[in-house]
């Protein structure tokens, strides 16, 4: 996948991927790791190429890893992360 940087390719394992948020035409892939990566990439071109069944898009600007949802209240969802506490409420619009 591109990122910000021109000319740059990296591979990112699908499975270490918690979620995506979008940024108009880029994507930003929030990694277990910590690691943040910008793609220029929109958010249905992107989803068109995950896999199915391992993301769902919680929101218009958010894809979430389905392996990390471990509760959906309200208008958002909580999850796990082993040996972290990933400080985000991802939006779940479409799931209300």
């Amino acid at each position: 996948m591109k990122t910000e940087q021109k000319g740059k390719l990296i591979k990112i394992n699908i499975k270490d991927i918690i979620f995506i948020e979008g940024l108009k035409n880029y994507v930003k892939i929030h990694a277990r790791s910590g690691e943040k990566i910008i793609a220029l990439l929109n958010m249905k071109d992107l989803e068109e190429r995950l896999p199915a069944g391992e993301f769902v898009r919680t929101h218009k600007s958010f894809l979430l890893a389905t392996g990390f949802i471990r509760m959906i209240e309200g208008t958002s969802c909580t999850w796990t992360i082993p040996k972290k506490k990933y400080p985000w409420a991802i939006p779940t619009g479409s799931l209300s």
